[in-house]
């Protein structure tokens, strides 16, 4: 399940910067950090005391899936010009980013330092969410 969720360091980075969606799947980290475990939907089905996590507000991190990620991206961003979210895999890579095209050429996101590349389809996508988030795009 590991490679359909956000890794437990970009969980922590979008907690971090602000995500409020609930997401299936929560990484628990025990307070010593030595133990993480990715559990699905901790609210309803779990007794947190049994993975050391007696404050959840600290220990547990939210792990979206690739779709949850989807319903937070905007579809395009309209500034100069429409740019499209963007989405690609190249070799064992995936890419995020937003892009306006016309018959000549591309073009990135003014402002944009590249598109957001991972070998896991979650992470890369929430990197571009952190990135807009800490650019104030959304």
């Amino acid at each position: 399940m590991e490679k359909h969720c956000t890794s437990l360091e970009i969980s922590k980075q979008l907690k971090e910067t602000g995500w409020k969606k609930e997401t299936e799947f929560w990484w628990i980290e025990d307070k010593s950090g030595n133990n993480k475990i990715l559990l699905y939907s901790y609210k309803q089905y779990i007794n947190l005391d049994a993975y050391g996590c007696r404050d959840a507000q600290n220990n547990c991190y939210p792990a979206p899936l690739a779709t949850e990620i989807l319903e937070e991206l905007p579809s395009f961003i309209q500034q100069a010009y429409k740019y499209n979210l963007t989405i690609e895999k190249l070799g064992d890579e995936y890419s995020g980013f937003y892009q306006y095209s016309d018959r000549d050429c591309d073009y990135l996101l003014a402002g944009m330092d590249g598109a957001k590349f991972d070998k896991s389809l979650p992470n890369a996508l929430a990197k571009m969410w952190l990135y807009l988030k800490k650019e104030g795009i959304i």
